[in-house]
């Protein structure tokens, strides 16, 4: 009989603590709602107080917006020249890592850039957009920056780019891709003299006769020969293009900066200001009544 009335008790007092932890959270709900509905209440029935606390709000968010730093925001996007060859995103990884971890010194060191703009970097990350649903080709990449000078932009974005394409990895491809087009260049000059020395031996062969047309001392095809030079040509304009985009990566757009920071944001600095103001009128006046 102990037993069943131990148990008794011990159900009991569980479902009294229960009840009791039900009844406390019902309580902070309904503080809770209260706070959230006391500006309402003052538009309602103190509009005065109403009007002092917006225009206190007014106020601090402008002094606010005075002094908070402004931090800036754009983005450039670049295009690689291998996109299977994803490399670079690790190396932007890194230089994202280093701003998150306020590394400015290192940041100077691998960017080449002066210390005061490492320090006004806020934030560096990438987006890539990816060539197929597999994600192991990068089609291009846009990479944004935050920082609290705007006219360290384009600085930022020409050391991103050079710290990448001037690494020992990209640099030993873009050095075969050089001996690739010098090779070829070679060759193809070899040809154009070639066809250089046919078309003026095809002139000398030609003797003039009688009825003023011409006679040909060698079966040459002067249309072969202008079909050769034709292709040699385009020839050597695909090696000016290759060599004219000998980098690794191609900037597609470049920053375009606004003149208008993303932070601090009045509106924002105001909607918090007058909660803040509200819920410390609140509490004055629930004190006071206390």
């Amino acid at each position: 009989m102990a037993v069943n009335s131990n148990r008794v008790m011990s159900t009991n007092q569980d479902e009294f603590d229960v009840e009791l932890a039900v009844r406390r959270l019902y309580r902070l709900g309904v503080k809770g709602i209260c706070k959230l509905v006391y500006p309402i209440q003052i538009a309602f029935y103190k509009p005065l107080k109403l009007v002092v606390a917006l225009l206190v709000a007014t106020g601090l968010s402008f002094v606010l917006a005075k002094l908070i730093p402004p931090v800036y925001q754009s983005e450039f996007t670049f295009k690689p020249i291998a996109g299977d060859d994803l490399f670079f995103m690790n190396q932007l990884n890194d230089i994202h890592q280093l701003v998150k971890d306020n590394d400015d010194e290192q940041l100077s060191v691998l960017l080449n850039l002066p210390e005061e703009v490492t320090k006004s970097i806020n934030y560096v990350d990438t987006k890539p957009v990816w060539a197929s649903p597999r994600k192991d080709t990068v089609k291009l990449l846009v990479v944004q920056i935050k920082t609290k000078n705007k006219d360290d932009f384009n600085a930022i974005q020409k050391s991103l780019i050079g710290f990448i394409e001037n690494s020992e990895h990209y640099l030993r491809l873009k050095g075969m891709r050089q001996k690739q087009i010098n090779l070829m260049r070679e060759k193809l000059d070899e040809d154009i003299n070639e066809i250089d020395s046919l078309k003026k031996l095809m002139a000398q062969t030609m003797m003039p006769r009688s009825g003023g047309g011409f006679v040909y001392g060698e079966p040459l095809d002067p249309v072969k020969l202008y079909d050769a030079g034709l292709a040699l040509y385009k020839q050597q304009l695909s090696l000016n293009w290759q060599q004219e985009y000998i980098n690794s990566f191609e900037l597609t757009s470049p920053c375009i900066v606004s003149s208008k920071p993303i932070w601090p944001k009045f509106s924002y600095l105001l909607v918090a200001s007058s909660l803040m103001v509200l819920l410390l009128v609140g509490r004055h006046n629930h004190q006071y009544k206390t």
